[in-house]
């Protein structure tokens, strides 16, 4: 077993503060729920005042030892069982101290609540002769005996409660334990489930790697798996659940599989007095009713459509109770078999049907044609419960759990009316509603078996294309195309639709040309699923070819026509949110490609729906890449790579790892990125896709990162070779770019033919594509003004990263052409462009000029003196001597080739230096 060290976090405040408190004479006491830390936190008290020599004694209470002062049986030896005299007297004596002594020692209590009564009375004696300082903690809530109350209630004893720790504390912790980042689903339900209690994540996140249900990928841990509490916690937790019987246990296990409901639904199940009960225990929390946040709690298990719950149409619930910790809900969930969650569901269901039809007899219900979240959870109940309902009903309740984007729980109602009904509707319904979730396998089974039954043109020629779309979710080309042959052949509505399908066909078997040109005459079409799905083909087709302003604009078009219209789903929307997000990128909108990504990746953190996350988090990590954030990049792309290629969509598996491995090279981590790239290039994928290049890019990253430079050219070549018979000119752009950021254009040009020389190649239309161009055909030249304008366009764009190997190569070259002024102007400007990238191992900035790259710090003090402060404001602001300020501008002069600060203010903006 793997031990890991797990730090100490989030009490900075009180470490600094409860020190001065004991020090003036105060007596502590920690308060707190188990688990919140409060052992750690005395125990980091008493270890730094025994590193100042002053003595300190720590005593446990244990409860139920028949042993009088039992907690001080280590500290008096052989007088805890007998003790002479007075016993008070026997402690202070072993506590090495006179009566009068000053100052007195440290004696610190756990457990304070648990201490016998004798025990009790001598810690009392002890702080009211000022024998010693008391530290002590108590759990929050517990029962303590007259003799602790008094002690409680001593003059000079101050109570501190001990606050949850935030999110982010809990999440740091983890990661510096786990010495990894975890994904951000991860972070979700850690961080939810902990609920601020540091042991209840540090017992989580043991159970759960020991039962193998959080791995490391790429990187990054993140969860296979439902989470698994160690014994320890499951002990902890269920103590405070176990003493409850009858109705209060009807109740908690209720709102297990419940979650938060309306406090009159719960009366009508368990009655009144047990929820008191249960409240006065801190067991359950009852609360004014107000929105709940999406996804504001884990699934582990499955998707349990919680939402505001009970009540009717027109009124809301006044109250609404929930448990008061996420681990009373999951760890009782988990511990109700079968039979009992449907006995439980029935329970629910029944009441929340008794409910409305009071509500509709009292003239209290309001009608409208929309499901509230109530009705949804009432028919989620009766569907778990095994009590029947109507398909139409069944239906709505689908297509309301999509609206909250719960898709899992919209596939399981979908697939019970599919399955009840027998319809087309419901078919197709049932099969995007797995889709959405991933499961692809299913929705094409349910299409095939839907297709036979059906007569009608267009929903025919529906779910054909539905079926065709399924294949090349999973890379099955061939078997797509099949099936749209099949819909062409047929008369009808089939051939728009299959035109539309083998145009998405194209540009995903990486063909921009043919796919535009598919879909060109298709995405006005009046029938919203031929434009949807033409649009898919056309736009990505503009982006990857050479228009991706117009591509962007098609997108958008569409997804705003279709906005708020009442028509039955023919695909995934997220592919239409992902098309204008590289649209963006493309067009050199990183800023506002990134802070879309960022909102999405945030809003699907804690989404059940594995392929919305997965949208969201390749989204992200493209767009972190290209912003220089290698980082963020490295830690999405990982969990993008894992939820990818555990819905089988391996195309996007395969571009998210190879971009993986890609961020790994450039921060360093070579045989992390081998390890990558193995993986990446075993899952199955066909022979030509868009983006396979990537893979080709990623394995040039690897060889020149292991020092094997002809295996780098080969792999360059490979992918040259590919975008060119794609025709891909935003591709062809970006592997010319990465062999000129491997510092291998050279060798690339001299290891193809002729007619794949780089002069051949017209420079391209859209923005990024042209900055690549300008970069490339630079390079090739070695002219310092081109390449600095290439720079200057990458900064533009907001991805500092390109900008920083641009400007270091424009200093390069203008060393080779002995302009040292110009030279030093760009090295400032590359090293004000590198400061705010973190570590990177990158060719282009490791081969800069003989002067050197700034450091950071370098950097820091040369910016502050280029914005006119004298040395001493210098050192006073960052807190160092003059001599270090002085020494530093030294080395910042020398290498960036000035002599003044005037001089230094141009070389860091990139401007020329005047001498």
């Amino acid at each position: 077993m793997v031990h890991r060290t797990w730090p100490f976090v989030g009490r900075e405040r009180l470490v600094g503060d409860l020190p001065a408190r004991l020090d003036a004479g105060r007596h502590i006491i920690l308060n707190g729920p188990a688990g919140l830390g409060k052992t750690r936190l005395a125990q980091h008290i008493s270890d730094l005042y025994a590193a100042r020599g002053l003595p300190v004694h720590r005593i446990v209470a244990t409860p139920g030892s028949p042993l009088a002062l039992a907690p001080f049986a280590t500290l008096l030896g052989a007088e805890a069982a007998a003790p002479s005299g007075d016993a008070v007297i026997a402690v202070r004596r072993a506590l090495g101290r006179a009566r009068d002594a000053l100052p007195g020692p440290l004696l610190v209590v756990d457990d304070l609540h648990l201490l016998d009564d004798a025990s009790a009375t001598v810690v009392h004696q002890l702080l009211a002769g000022g024998s010693v300082r008391l530290l002590a903690t108590q759990r929050s809530g517990a029962h303590t005996p007259p003799a602790v109350d008094r002690l409680r209630q001593e003059l000079g004893v101050e109570h501190v409660d001990l606050p949850p720790l935030g999110d982010d504390q809990i999440i740091a912790m983890v990661e510096a334990a786990l010495k990894a980042p975890l994904a951000g689903h991860a972070r979700q339900l850690v961080a939810s489930s902990a609920a601020g209690n540091p042991m209840y994540a540090r017992e989580l996140v043991e159970g759960s790697l020991a039962a193998g249900a959080l791995a490391r990928h790429g990187g990054v841990f993140d969860f296979d798996a439902r989470m698994v509490a160690t014994a320890l916690l499951e002990e902890v937790v269920l103590a405070r659940l176990g003493d409850f019987q009858g109705a209060e246990r009807t109740a908690i296990e209720v709102l297990a599989l419940g979650g938060r409901l309306d406090a009159a639904l719960l009366e009508r199940i368990v009655g009144l007095s047990a929820l008191e009960t249960l409240e006065r225990s801190d067991v359950v929390v009852a609360t004014a009713w107000r929105p709940e946040p999406r996804w504001a709690e884990p699934r582990w298990a499955e998707p349990s459509g919680r939402h505001t719950a009970g009540g009717t149409r027109s009124a809301r619930p006044e109250v609404l109770v929930d448990l008061a910790h996420p681990l009373y809900r999951e760890l009782t969930r988990a511990r109700l078999g079968n039979l009992a969650r449907m006995r439980l569901y029935r329970t629910l269901a029944d009441a929340s049907v008794e409910q409305a039809a009071e509500a509709d007899a009292a003239g209290a219900s309001a009608q409208s044609p929309a499901l509230t979240a109530a009705e949804l959870q009432s028919i989620t109940w009766q569907v778990r419960g095994g009590r029947s309902v109507a398909p139409e009903v069944l239906t709505a309740a689908a297509h309301r759990a999509i609206s909250t984007g719960n898709s899992p729980l919209a596939a399981e109602l979908a697939l019970e009316a599919a399955q009840v009904s027998g319809t087309t509707e419901a078919a197709l319904l049932a099969s995007w509603c797995h889709s959405l979730n991933g499961d692809h396998a299913t929705s094409i089974e349910l299409l095939r078996a839907a297709l036979p039954r059906e007569a009608d043109p267009w929903a025919c020629a529906a779910i054909r294309l539905r079926i065709a779309e399924e294949h090349w979710w999973t890379g099955e080309l061939a078997a797509g195309q099949a099936v749209l042959d099949e819909a062409a052949a047929e008369d009808g509505p089939g051939a728009a639709l299959a035109a539309a399908q083998r145009s998405a066909h194209a540009v995903l078997a990486g063909f921009p040309g043919p796919a535009v040109a598919l879909s060109a005459e298709l995405i006005e079409h009046d029938h919203p699923w031929v434009r949807f799905v033409a649009v898919v083909g056309y736009s990505l087709g503009l982006i990857f070819g050479d228009d991706p302003a117009r591509g962007l604009a098609v997108s958008r078009a569409l997804t705003d026509s279709l906005s708020g219209a009442d028509i039955p789903p023919i695909g995934d929307p997220a592919q239409h949110h992902a098309i204008q997000l590289f649209g963006l990128l493309q067009t050199g909108a990183v800023a506002q490609a990134r802070e879309v990504a960022d909102t999405a990746y945030r809003s699907t953190a804690a989404s059940p729906s594995v392929q919305a996350r997965a949208w969201a988090a390749m989204s992200l990590g493209h767009a972190a890449e290209l912003a220089g954030d290698l980082a963020a990049a490295a830690r999405v792309l990982a969990e993008a790579d894992r939820l990818w290629a555990g819905v089988r969509v391996w195309g996007f598996a395969v571009w998210c790892g190879a971009a993986l491995t890609r961020v790994q090279v450039m921060r360093g981590d070579v045989d992390e990125a081998a390890t990558t790239l193995a993986r990446t290039q075993g899952y199955p994928r066909p022979p030509q896709m868009l983006n396979g290049h990537l893979l080709d890019i990623a394995a040039a990253w690897v060889a020149h990162g292991q020092g094997d430079r002809a295996a780098a050219v080969a792999a360059l070549r490979a992918a040259l070779s590919q975008v060119q018979a794609s025709g891909s000119v935003t591709n062809l752009a970006e592997t010319w770019h990465e062999a000129a950021r491997l510092d291998l254009l050279a060798d690339l040009i001299d290891s193809t033919d002729s007619t794949d020389s780089t002069g051949t190649w017209a420079r391209p239309v859209g923005p990024l594509a042209a900055a690549r161009h300008t970069f490339v055909q630079a390079r090739i030249r070695g002219t310092g003004d081109e390449i600095g304008f290439a720079a200057t366009r990458f900064e533009e764009f907001g991805m500092s990263l390109y900008a920083a190997e641009a400007a270091s190569s424009a200093a390069t070259a203008y060393r080779r052409q002995g302009l040292a002024k110009e030279a030093a102007g760009w090295e400032g400007k590359a090293a004000a462009l590198s400061a705010e990238l973190g570590p990177v191992s990158l060719p282009l900035l490791g081969a800069r000029g003989s002067s050197g790259v700034l450091t950071a710090r370098e950097a820091q003090i040369a910016r502050l003196a280029a914005d006119g402060l004298s040395n001493r404001q210098i050192a006073a602001r960052l807190v160092v001597s003059e001599r270090t300020v002085e020494n530093h501008l030294y080395r910042c002069f020398t290498k960036l080739s000035v002599t003044s600060r005037d001089q230094l203010a141009q070389a860091l903006a990139g401007e020329p230096v005047s001498s």
